[in-house]
């Protein structure tokens, strides 16, 4: 009895060993003057990427399969898995996590990896005035926002890309506000659906 005690509680110790180490790898690291800096070009980068894409392989798969390389790279799935989550992160083990980051990683890219997108990419011009390069940050220092107002056939569109550094001179997408509608306000409102999925898998 006293050994299969020990077991459970070697066990419990191993999964709270797991998420602590998740907790520390997903600590948004504070911003400095010159990480403002390098956090823009991370942005210009990505955003000239997307709509070369989208100008030079419109309407082909080849161009979806890159748009989703970008948008895997871009975006910081483990933090926007557990902004996701909310107050049910802490009951997640290291391995349902994982589930989960692997379904809202499939669910990003069928909202971002689409033609519908590729064709809006292809309709904007990104110009370097486009985006505010003084961006806003938080209160905890952890997060940057970037206004951008960029031109379409159908008029301007105002959006902001909320920049993290993950680690030293490795900065990812957080969320994206698009017209007032924002990524991670639609995930917390899918996340029970992404619950579920993430159980199937």
């Amino acid at each position: 009895m006293i050994i299969k005690f020990l077991r459970v509680c070697i066990m419990f110790m191993g999964m709270n060993l797991l998420l602590c180490a998740q907790e520390l790898v997903m600590k948004q690291q504070e911003f400095n003057q010159e990480d403002e800096k390098k956090a823009f070009i991370f942005l210009k980068n990505m955003l000239n990427k997307s709509s070369l894409i989208a100008t030079q392989d419109t309407h082909t798969e080849d161009a979806k399969n890159k748009f989703a390389t970008i948008m895997t790279n871009a975006f910081s799935i483990p933090h926007i898995a557990k902004f996701s989550l909310g107050l049910d992160f802490k009951e997640y083990s290291a391995e349902n996590f994982k589930k989960f980051k692997n379904t809202l990683s499939n669910y990003l890219l069928k909202i971002y990896a689409t033609q519908e997108k590729i064709d809006v990419f292809a309709s904007i011009n990104i110009e370097d005035d486009d985006i505010n390069a003084i961006p806003k940050l938080s209160q905890r220092k952890n997060r940057l926002t970037y206004n951008a107002v960029f031109k379409s056939k159908k008029g301007p569109v105002n959006t902001q890309f909320v920049i993290i550094k993950v680690k030293s001179d490795d900065y990812k997408i957080f969320d994206i506000v698009v017209e007032g509608i924002g990524l991670l306000s639609n995930l917390r409102s899918q996340a029970s659906v992404l619950k579920d999925l993430s159980k199937k898998a």
